[in-house]
């Protein structure tokens, strides 16, 4: 989602126009428990950061840039049309609503309502594999042009919860910017060319990038982002569908804890062992690395201004640092004296607090103020009991006090 709307972003740019940006239009229901919220507002606003595919399939901010390519986040025409989800096309125009203020066209702009439709071009590929609009038309619009009005879709803000009761109803144009996508939504497609990344997370299936691969026709359609590890493509059959099978043909539970027991420990036997593969190849590289110097601190400059403790470098920055608090000495505001004091005048913690309220400096920890005379003085000038038990409360009274 956030990669379509900075592809957006950096496509309205390279074109020279302004994004606007069409929000949501979320409503509660009356059993959700939020319509008397004094937030609601406020959560309603955080509603439109969230990802597209918790809230119905419909973005919560959605850019809108004329020429821009979209495609379709829900069926829309399940006629012979077949304007049906991913189904993709470009950006023509759109109709904004008759209470909307005035838009400027020079800068990027947030709207107050949903558009009454937007405007895009479909299109088809001819006997020669080119695209060309589309042979069907609606009403007086040029060919492939289609009018896609808000959509409404539900979702709910406690979906996992056992029972989802906090139901809202979301209204958005059915349309995402077509500048990235997941394997997984391109299957059945075959495009003209594309970028793909091929590395996988511990959790994704090596079958991902399979599907990523063969959306294209030609090995010099797709580029390939960055290096990927060649080993996610040389495992083999995976065993979990073999395993499956042999599990539900186990006859007792015997032996199906002791299929159980023997995968995991194969399933640990080759994580050991691309560890020390791991671990081997890395110690093969510090090697040579330690052979040839260039391993920092190996050299022999590199090992002397070690065994001197600090390198050149640093020594100037602490000494400069040094001439500089002579000269004009760092000092914080004490919240309690409002004076300017420097660092030996407060405790560590007292120091190293960001915001001056509540920082003290060291005669205000060691001194408290008398109840009758007003006078900041310090322990020897009260009694003992009267200094323990009084010192935060105030009603301390000083031993020249006591004796008036």
């Amino acid at each position: 989602m956030e990669i379509c709307k900075h592809g957006a972003a950096q496509w309205a740019r390279d074109h020279g126009q302004p994004v606007l940006w069409s929000p949501a239009d979320d409503r509660v229901a009356s059993s959700c428990g939020l319509i008397d919220d004094e937030r609601l507002r406020e959560k309603k606003v955080s509603w439109l950061s969230r990802h597209d595919k918790s809230c119905g399939g419909l973005f919560g901010m959605l850019p809108l840039v004329r020429g821009m390519p979209v495609f379709l986040t829900n069926h829309t025409d399940r006629s012979e049309k077949a304007l049906l989800r991913g189904c993709t096309g470009t950006l023509l125009d759109w109709e904004l609503n008759e209470h909307e203020p005035h838009v400027p066209h020079d800068k990027d702009h947030f709207l107050s309502y949903l558009p009454k439709c937007i405007y895009v071009q479909f299109y088809e590929e001819d006997g020669d594999g080119k695209r060309v609009p589309a042979n069907w038309s609606v009403g007086g619009m040029p060919p492939g042009v289609y009018c896609i009005a808000p959509n409404t879709e539900h979702w709910y803000l406690d979906a996992k919860a056992s029972f989802s009761h906090m139901r809202i109803k979301r209204q958005q144009l059915g349309v995402a910017p077509d500048f990235a996508r997941t394997a997984y939504s391109m299957q059945g497609f075959t495009l003209p060319a594309g970028k793909i990344d091929l590395n996988l997370s511990k959790q994704a299936d090596p079958v991902t990038l399979y599907v990523a691969m063969s959306r294209f026709k030609k090995a010099d359609d797709v580029l390939i982002l960055q290096p990927f590890d060649i080993s996610a493509f040389q495992e083999g059959v995976p065993d979990q569908p073999a395993l499956l099978l042999e599990y539900l043909s186990c006859k007792n539970e015997d032996e199906k804890a002791r299929l159980i027991t023997e995968y995991e420990e194969r399933v640990l036997e080759e994580s050991a062992m691309k560890k020390q593969k791991m671990h081997d190849e890395r110690s093969a590289e510090m090697k040579q690395k330690r052979a040839s110097g260039t391993l920092d601190g190996s050299t022999p400059d590199a090992k002397k201004r070690k065994k001197g403790g600090e390198s050149a470098g640093r020594q100037a920055a602490n000494t400069k640092r040094a001439e500089d608090a002579a000269v004009n000495p760092r000092t914080r505001t004490c919240n309690e004296c409002n004076e300017d004091k420097t660092r030996k005048y407060y405790s560590e913690r007292e120091w190293n607090k960001k915001q001056r309220v509540g920082r003290a400096c060291r005669w205000i920890h060691n001194t408290t103020k008398c109840k009758d005379c007003g006078d900041r003085k310090c322990k020897e000038d009260y009694l003992q009991w009267d200094w323990r038990h009084h010192r935060d409360d105030g009603l301390a009274v000083c031993r020249a006090c006591l004796l008036l």
